[in-house]
């Protein structure tokens, strides 16, 4: 079985030792899940960040009401945009959680980032979350939201849970102006109800545990689990028609078995996703540039993609 590298391994000692509440997810509940997921990657792994020229928090007016964004703008004059969807199992994780992944990806595309704060779930359950960022990207993609930007072959971007729902998105966008031009997608879970083998292989202790991604899909959708509607479930989707694909996973990720299918069906799509399998890597990874200097290579990577897919 794949081994954590020794970056990982000290991320993982740190990790141990943190001064959080201990348990999974589904143990702990919504609120007490939210407050951990604050101490762990807003105050640790997105502290002391790299300054970005033009860091805004503002709101998107959308059909959907106004939603939270975070511009990330770097002093450049790239003006389309990588529209940024945060992880969190569709129940934690907000703008603060998530502001390395943005920021570092600003800084190594010189485009703008804009990060979604969509509504959660199980306050917000499926379809609200992804109408959330739908209905932002088509603000973005018309220049409605007044962020000085070129919305028009926007990126969207996602980890995790966020990944998810970026290819939820891409799939009800499918063919409308707003369509993004690329994705680009760090260890996405494709398949709600599955027990994929790396799912058991590294179950525990890898950054995400398998028993909670049953959890979290269930906040998400509820009694549709058991039937997941076609666009939260690509592995079993017409996958026709959408733009270039980036797929990024850790070799040791729960979710990387995931992340091979949905390369594989984009494949017998008539797509040629780029797969990139890092080898050493846990669920999270690109996150943890604090302490991973793969975390750099690996957004660099993803940021080279994107100038070569949307110039």
């Amino acid at each position: 079985m794949e081994e954590p590298s020794p970056s990982i391994r000290r991320v993982l000692a740190r990790l141990a030792d943190m001064p959080v509440e201990k348990g999974t997810a589904e143990e702990l509940g919504p609120a007490r899940a939210r407050r951990r997921a604050r101490a762990i990657w807003a105050d640790f792994w997105s502290g002391d960040p790299p300054a970005v020229d033009r860091v805004v928090d503002c709101a998107v007016p959308t059909s959907e009401g106004e939603v939270p964004v975070r511009l990330y703008d770097p002093a450049s004059d790239r003006r389309r945009p990588l529209v940024y969807v945060h992880g969190g199992g569709f129940v934690v994780g907000d703008l603060d959680t998530h502001d390395v992944m943005p920021r570092h990806l600003a800084l190594y595309s010189g485009r703008p980032v804009i990060s979604v704060g969509y509504r959660l779930a199980p306050e917000f359950p499926y379809p609200t979350p992804v109408l959330d960022i739908v209905a932002t990207v088509e603000a973005i993609a018309a220049n409605m939201a007044g962020l000085d930007i070129d919305g028009a072959g926007l990126t969207l971007a996602g980890d995790s849970a966020g990944a998810s729902l970026a290819l939820s998105a891409a799939l009800r966008l499918r063919g409308t102006p707003a369509a993004p031009s690329a994705l680009l997608l760090f260890f996405g879970c494709y398949d709600p109800g599955g027990a994929l083998a790396s799912r058991s292989a590294h179950a525990n202790g890898y950054g995400l545990a398998a028993s909670d991604i049953r959890w979290f899909w269930r906040q998400y959708l509820g009694d549709q689990l058991d039937r997941p509607p076609p666009d939260v479930a690509p592995l079993e989707a017409d996958l026709r028609g959408l733009p270039p694909v980036y797929l990024g996973v850790g070799d040791c990720d729960p979710l990387r078995a995931d992340t091979e299918m949905l390369a594989a069906r984009l494949r017998e799509s008539g797509a040629a996703p780029l797969l990139r399998i890092w080898p050493g890597m846990i669920h999270g990874c690109v996150g943890m540039v604090r302490m991973v200097n793969e975390a750099h290579a690996q957004l660099a990577d993803a940021a080279v993609w994107i100038a070569n897919s949307r110039p």
